[in-house]
């Protein structure tokens, strides 16, 4: 706690200094969400294209009070020469502090810094496919279920309401096309909620098709819809977004946007390495890392619900 008030208050050890005298260790630190079946599937290939770069993965789960903040401590009292923040909830100003001392890259979350790097998937891309399968499907009344307030999330809905424009629907209320969900199954469930109570009160029919923020939200909606009744697709079509290893699952068939886990790891260990390798140059010492954004794309898996 003590270096951690030190370090908001402005306080920065030179540690590339510091390291640069000490042996090096090879570790790169990763950060994730343990309740975030996704950020669990990208363990195994940042595991694999870390030991390809010669290096070794040191992971720290964020679950109940073990926050982001405290993974990063316990990565860099590891000497982790580098670490890679999965889905970071962080702001840009506190990762552009954390950057000035250990070389940062996040994962499928944008941060708009030009010090800290990031790899993220083509939302954009993946929901504007989504909403035109819908379409072509011949549904009409589609609703979004966004994510919390995070880039990606708004990204996400930002296509989604460009969408709704390009088809002559921008003047439509969005209180009955957008719903504030979540990442987790319960945020779906409580949408669900939300869009059953509507339904039974008159203030709107059932929507024909539903894109939600992520592959956990989607299977709570889906849940909370089959506990009421009510038939995927036949009454609501629903899609999710990640392609998660459960999507896939006979029992749930989920139409979702696959992100690329093995190029989204390639290029996010790759391009950390060459952070830390810079960091570590003796010549390099009081330089700037430029950082950079690297997009991946995405694609649509039709499934049964969709």
């Amino acid at each position: 706690e003590i270096q951690r008030a030190a370090f908001e208050m402005g306080y920065r050890p030179d540690r590339q200094a510091a390291l640069i005298r000490l042996e090096r260790t090879h570790l790169i630190g990763v950060v994730f969400y343990m309740e975030q079946e996704f950020q669990i599937s990208m363990m195994d290939p940042l595991f694999r294209y870390a030991e390809e770069q010669g290096y070794r993965l040191v992971a720290a789960g964020c679950v109940g009070n073990r926050s982001e903040m405290d993974c990063i401590e316990s990565l860099m009292q590891d000497r982790c020469e580098g670490i890679v923040l999965i889905g970071t909830k962080l702001s840009a100003e506190y990762l552009e502090k954390i950057a000035e001392v250990t070389p940062l890259i996040t994962l499928c979350q944008e941060v708009g810094s030009h010090s800290v790097d990031a790899v993220v998937s083509n939302d954009a891309y993946g929901i504007s496919k989504s909403f035109e399968y819908l379409w072509e499907q011949g549904f009409r009344d589609i609703v979004h279920i966004r994510g919390d307030n995070q880039t990606n999330a708004n990204v996400r809905e930002a296509t989604f309401k460009q969408c709704l424009a390009d088809k002559g629907l921008a003047e439509e209320s969005t209180s009955l096309r957008i719903y504030q969900g979540g990442q987790n199954p319960g945020d779906g469930a409580r949408v669900a909620d939300q869009i059953l109570c509507q339904v039974s009160n008159g203030e709107r029919v059932m929507p024909r098709a539903v894109i939600c923020f992520n592959d956990l939200s989607a299977q709570g909606f889906m849940i909370r819809m089959w506990q009421e009744g009510v038939h995927i697709p036949q009454e609501i079509a629903v899609v999710g977004f990640d392609d998660t290893p459960i999507a896939s699952e006979p029992y749930v068939e989920l139409t979702t946007v696959s992100q690329d886990r093995e190029k989204l790891a390639s290029l996010a260990v790759k391009r950390l390495v060459e952070h830390v390798e810079f960091f570590f140059d003796k010549e390099n010492h009081g330089k700037k890392w430029d950082a950079v954004e690297t997009q991946v794309d995405t694609r649509l898996i039709v499934r049964k619900t969709a």
